[in-house]
């Protein structure tokens, strides 16, 4: 199962449509982060980010690549927050988000999560 409790997920990361393709080709992983979105504090001297378009340029182009079923997760990474998670996904194509700093530094992690949540689903119905 891709998602079941009986197997692993593996996962890698990606900072170009070509590192992305590589990946996949190479490890056949179940889900890439690709980024770095936004400026973010993980990453202090990078001024330069890959952007919110990248992560659904990645997820289009190993949609032509491979098949659904080789065509891991793509999730957007990097200064994601409760104010900017939906557009990697809704705006550009991106499979979903990973936050980290957004939720675990948050007074109210939980509401942190459910933002995020609300922003994206809402864009679903």
């Amino acid at each position: 199962k891709r998602f079941g409790i009986c197997a692993p997920l593996i996962g890698t990361s990606a900072h170009s449509v070509a590192s992305a393709i590589e990946a996949v080709t190479t490890y056949r992983p179940d889900y890439l982060f690709v980024g770095t979105c936004y400026v973010s504090a993980s990453h202090p001297d990078k001024h330069i980010v890959e952007g919110p378009s990248l992560p659904g340029q990645v997820s289009h182009a190993l949609s032509e690549k491979f098949t659904q079923r080789e065509k891991p997760v793509v999730l957007a990474i990097g200064g994601i927050n409760a104010s900017n998670g939906h557009d990697p996904v809704f705006t550009y194509g991106a499979d979903g988000v990973a936050v980290i700093r957004a939720i675990m530094q948050a007074a109210d992690p939980k509401e942190v999560v459910y933002s995020i949540f609300s922003k994206i689903t809402k864009h679903c119905n």
